[in-house]
């Protein structure tokens, strides 16, 4: 029996050629997807391939970046930039900060650990400060470091450091000072003057400041002695270190001279370029307090001769040395003997001196003889001018006259006198002098005769004989004197002798006669050169006064001016016109005077006058006018001082001078130091000079430097005694007044406890 023919079976007839035909495409299919799963540059990977780690975003770098800044005078922040590579991520870093010259706590503040975190799509930059401490310390540049550490999510561009620059801004000076800037040059040893260099801000490890002394016109050896060194300054503010120049007294006149004191280069310090000197260099006056003088001899008489000529001799002595030497101005000068008349032969010249104490010079002048009888006759020698020196030499005794003294037989002549008389005179004198001695009876004639005065309306025209007995020496000629009212110019008429019954007329044998017309020009004039008058008044009266009265109204300009006194402050300026009425002949002018309670010294201004009205300028047009000063002089005292002992080399004790009342007027104090169990040298600076309290202070003060040490002793006192005052008196009238300073000491006690002691000045 035939098996049934299977059904559905894959693998039999034209089904199974299909599926074989299906399965063969379906390998081939495989094979193209295997061939294309194997291709690198496709993603799609077989089953038994291994899928790779996808890559990392790209890797963020932090980086920071160095900063610098002036340091300034306080705290301030000194900014450094983080900047992170990029922003897909969040990242962190650590902040921190380390020494190197600049030091945290002191010149910043330290920062520890700080992190600093940024996150994804933020910011690619932020800041970080630094707190700088600003102080006025000059101290140099100096550096710190700020680091980064421990980055997360990132890494740190090289090593990752930061260096801050804190740049220094501070400065200081060196202040050199002198308290006075003159001194008394004395006879002999020396005085000292004492200079200040005073530092104002501090200065890191200190510095070394040079200094030296440097001639003007006075000369280091000859009238100082020349100092030159260097100070040594630890850095502190107002450190103060003195400079101590002598001056050598000598008697030699040479004038005011001056040196310098200036400070010079800063030594031993980086910092040169923060550093500077002020009010350098100080100059000091040396004040010449010798006096020279040049004297005349004394004059007198010679006889005249017959011929030739007869010397007369003067002798000029110096007394006191003068630097350098001299020259001084001499001459000869006409009175009744003159050179034209061939009386003396004139003599100018110059002097020349070396300078030398008790060198002497002369001056000869010769006199001519002759044989005309005439009166004796008078000349005059003077000193002049002092020339080629810069100092003054006072000149004594000068000028000197000189009689001639005619030796030859008598005569008459006329002595006129001034030769001038007033309108409203009732007559004009003149002698007729014979100049021996007579023993008999002698007659002489004289005549007047006009010139541009009229005979019989301004003079009577007079004519006679005058009869000298045995013994008379002088009879006079009177001629009368016509006034009258008209306004005209002085007018002359002459006298002369003649017809000597005996001997002969000498010269001068005529005279012309001057009439002063008096109308309408009378001179107007101050009545003195000084006036005086007191602070504590209201007003100064100032005479005008005319030479006579006149007939109209006379008026004159009156302006005051200043000398020391001020107007509007010490008087009331007067601008003003001053009238003398018809008849009278002065008028007052009051200077109102502006009282006060200040001491000032007297002063003086000036009163002139100007443009006469109906008169002419008289003599005496400008016055000085002196208010004396009324107010009572301060008197001055000085306070006791106490000081401890310090951490610094020097202290600086102060002494407070003090006036009883203001003044006007700077006022002078010398002052001098002196040992008690403190030693000058040891303990403090031995100091003398002279304080000044300026116009309008009541007080000033001496500075006296006190050296610290670490020994264990009991205080110690000096003296500071007050030797005198350029104005009124010391305290209670004394000689002298003195104060004390205390140096108290601060070491450790005996039993082993340290005591400290305030400062204490007043």
């Amino acid at each position: 029996m035939k098996k049934p023919a299977a059904k559905n079976n894959l693998l039999s007839g034209s089904w199974s050629k299909t599926v074989q035909r299906t399965l063969f495409v379906l390998m081939l299919t495989v094979i193209a997807i295997a061939s294309l799963i194997n291709d690198s540059s496709n993603v799609i990977y077989s089953q038994s391939s291994t899928i790779p780690t996808p890559p990392p975003p790209p890797s963020t770098v932090f980086t920071i970046e160095s900063a610098s800044q002036p340091e300034g005078d306080a705290n301030n922040g000194m900014d450094f930039k983080l900047v992170r590579s990029n922003n897909l991520s969040q990242v962190s870093v650590t902040i921190n900060t380390s020494n190197r010259n600049a030091f945290a706590g002191s010149d910043f503040d330290k920062i520890t650990n700080q992190v600093v975190t940024f996150f994804p799509n933020g910011s690619l930059e932020k800041t970080i400060t630094v707190n700088i401490k600003g102080d006025t310390l000059v101290e140099g540049s100096e550096i710190f470091e700020v680091r980064l550490s421990n980055p997360v999510n990132a890494a740190i561009n090289g090593s990752g450091v930061a260096i801050g620059t804190i740049e220094n801004d501070d400065k200081a000076s060196v202040t050199l000072s002198v308290v006075e800037t003159t001194v008394s040059e004395g006879d002999s040893g020396l005085t000292s003057v004492t200079f200040m260099a005073t530092l104002d801000n501090p200065v890191s490890s200190g510095f070394d400041l040079e200094y030296k002394t440097v001639d003007g016109s006075a000369e280091a050896g000859l009238d100082y002695e020349a100092n030159s060194g260097t100070l040594s300054f630890n850095g502190t503010a107002g450190e103060a270190l003195p400079i101590v120049v002598q001056v050598k007294g000598d008697t030699v006149v040479e004038g005011d001279e001056t040196f310098n004191v200036e400070l010079g280069s800063f030594l031993n310090t980086d910092k040169t370029d923060f550093l500077a000197t002020v009010d350098s260099p100080q100059e000091i006056t040396i004040l010449d307090d010798e006096v020279a003088t040049l004297r005349l001899s004394s004059g007198g008489a010679i006889a005249e001769g017959d011929s030739g000529t007869t010397d007369f001799i003067f002798t000029v002595v110096l007394s006191g040395a003068v630097e350098g030497g001299f020259g001084v101005e001499f001459m000869t000068n006409d009175v009744s003997a003159t050179v034209a008349d061939n009386d003396y032969v004139d003599n100018d010249g110059l002097l020349k001196f070396e300078g030398i104490s008790g060198e002497s010079q002369t001056i000869t002048v010769q006199i001519n003889g002759d044989l005309l009888g005439e009166a004796n006759e008078l000349f005059e020698v003077a000193l002049g001018a002092v020339v080629d020196s810069s100092v003054g030499v006072e000149i004594l005794d000068s000028p000197q006259p000189v009689a001639i003294l005619n030796d030859d037989e008598g005569v008459f002549y006329l002595d006129a006198g001034s030769g001038v008389v007033s309108e409203f005179a009732d007559s004009a004198t003149i002698s007729v002098t014979f100049s021996s001695d007579l023993a008999e009876s002698v007659t002489i004639d004289y005549t007047t005769a006009a010139d541009s005065a009229t005979a019989d309306e301004d003079f009577t025209l007079v004519s006679g004989t005058l009869t000298f007995e045995a013994g008379d020496k002088v009879k006079v000629i009177q001629v009368p004197i016509l006034p009258d009212f008209d306004i005209e110019p002085d007018e002359t008429f002459s006298v002369s002798i003649s017809n000597a019954s005996k001997f002969g007329i000498g010269n001068p044998s005529s005279s012309v006669i001057t009439i002063q017309d008096d109308d309408g020009v009378s001179e107007v004039s101050l009545v003195s050169g000084v006036i005086e008058g007191s602070e504590g008044e209201s007003s100064i009266p100032v005479e005008l006064v005319l030479s006579q009265a006149s007939g109209a109204t006379v008026s004159v300009g009156v302006k005051t001016t200043n000398g020391s006194a001020k107007n509007g402050q010490d008087y009331t300026g007067v601008d003003s016109t001053a009238t003398i009425a018809p008849g009278e002949t002065s008028t007052i002018i009051n200077i109102p005077i502006i009282s006060d309670s200040i001491y000032e010294r007297n002063e003086d201004l000036h009163i002139t006058l100007s443009d006469p009205v109906n008169a002419t300028m008289g003599s005496i047009s400008d016055a000085l006018v002196k208010i004396i000063e009324d107010d009572p002089i301060p008197t001055v005292s000085v306070s006791n001082v106490s000081i401890a002992e310090s951490a610094f080399d020097t202290t600086t004790m102060r002494f407070e001078v003090t006036l009883s009342s203001y003044a006007a007027v700077d006022i002078y104090i010398d002052f001098e130091t002196s040992d008690g169990e403190a030693v000058a040298g040891e303990d403090y600076v031995a100091n003398s000079g002279r304080l000044q309290i300026r116009a309008g202070s009541q007080s000033g003060f001496v500075q006296i430097l006190v050296y610290n040490d670490a020994l264990d002793e009991e205080d110690e006192t000096f003296t500071l005694t007050l030797t005198g005052s350029s104005e009124g008196e010391l305290d209670s009238g004394a000689d002298t007044v003195s104060a004390i300073g205390t140096i108290m000491n601060t070491e450790p006690a005996p039993n082993g406890t340290r005591s400290y002691l305030p400062f204490i000045a007043k």
